[in-house]
């Protein structure tokens, strides 16, 4: 008997290979995130007269909108710009926004605070920079997959649905 159309028991190269591209991607995109970090050049920072924002209660550094900006964990050190005295109450992310304590808010208004920071950014033509691009690019082809799996599921229930139709009685 000659069948034509598509059998359910094709599907499992199809989704075999789905599933290795999706795995191979993700390792791909993991690895590239962590070598990033690993070649990126780190700059000296320094800020002068940084204030609260009253609503907020933060402040975030000017340098924080560069490109990929990444504040090295623990190198941040603020002193008080009045009296030279260093400032232990505060929070900071590796993005660059420091959440000041309750009493440094209450003098917001009249002391400014200087910090000195180590951070990496992606310095235009630089290999960190590269690699974002590496990195954007493959994740916009990961977001094809879910596209392509739907194309492919419909394409195989059109198949079955058209090859039960196409059967042909014998009499």
């Amino acid at each position: 008997m000659n069948k034509k159309g598509l059998e359910l028991n094709s599907l499992l190269p199809i989704v075999t290979l789905l599933v290795l591209v999706g795995i191979l991607l993700g390792i791909g995109l993991f690895t590239m995130s962590e070598v990033h970090r690993q070649i990126s050049v780190d700059y000296s920072g320094v800020e002068g007269l940084l204030e609260a924002n009253d609503s907020t209660l933060t402040s975030t550094l000017a340098n924080a909108s560069l490109t990929n900006f990444y504040l090295v964990p623990n190198s941040i050190s603020i002193i008080n710009n009045t009296g030279n005295t260093a400032v232990t109450n505060y929070t900071v992310t590796t993005a660059g926004v420091i959440t000041w304590g309750d009493d440094l808010v209450l003098v917001a208004n009249v002391t400014a605070y200087n910090a000195t920071f180590t951070f990496n950014y992606d310095k235009t033509d630089t290999p960190e920079a590269s690699l974002t691009t590496s990195i954007t690019g493959l994740g916009g082809l990961s977001s094809w997959i879910a596209i392509i799996v739907v194309v492919m599921a419909a394409a195989i229930i059109l198949g079955l649905v058209i090859s039960s139709f196409g059967k042909q009685s014998s009499a």
